[in-house]
């Protein structure tokens, strides 16, 4: 009767321990703090993108699926289009974040701060423009999903070659993100809007 109480309670142990071990394997869903593209598929806009999560620098955004991408070590992300031929244009959204000097509260938490929003944008605008044949066409401001940012279209022209550059600058808790979609000046009417559905994607982790 010992001998059967024993194995009876050694099946029973084994039991409560595969238990504790699956609900302690659970997964989780937190994203990992690391970059890469998960082929979700998803249709925005009556378009397919798969979503790339760049869990280092707390963020992630939609990349048309017949576009390609690449980490950079000193850009966070380059979304381009694919070429047949090597002397085509190639149209480019990068994705670069910027440590603002954003005031802390007096429990130590970052908290946004407009007026270094603004002077930052002003800045690097100002920097753009001083000292180069980069022209303002148009700026604004607007909200990318809550989040304050400021955009401002721009022409410039490199070894003959006319281009727009769509500037979007989007505050965060931590530092400020830039992303800028490139492409020929005939060709804005096309990939303009196509900057503005991967930039309007655009989410803070």
């Amino acid at each position: 009767m010992i001998k059967i109480f024993f194995k009876y309670l050694a099946v029973v142990l084994i039991f409560v321990i595969l238990i504790s071990s699956c609900s302690n394997s659970a997964p989780s869903n937190e994203k990992p703090k690391q970059n890469y593209l998960e082929q979700t598929n998803v249709d925005y806009k009556g378009k397919r993108y798969n979503f790339f999560f760049n869990g280092v620098e707390g963020y992630e955004v939609l990349v048309p699926q017949n576009w390609l991408h690449k980490n950079n070590k000193n850009t966070a992300l380059t979304i381009y289009t694919k070429k047949n031929n090597d002397a085509d244009f190639v149209e480019s959204l990068d994705i670069i974040s910027h440590q603002a000097a954003f005031t802390q509260n007096n429990s130590g938490g970052i908290k946004t701060n407009n007026a270094d929003f603004n002077n930052f944008y002003a800045s690097h605008l100002n920097d753009l423009t001083e000292n180069s044949n980069l022209n303002i066409v148009a700026e604004g401001k607007e909200l990318i999903n809550k989040n304050v940012s400021r955009w401002v279209l721009l022409k410039t022209s490199n070894q003959g070659e006319k281009l727009h550059l769509l500037k979007y600058f989007v505050e965060g808790k931590k530092g400020i993100y830039i992303l800028t979609g490139t492409c020929k000046e005939t060709d804005y009417t096309v990939y303009g809007p196509q900057f503005y559905d991967i930039i309007s994607s655009f989410k803070l982790l």
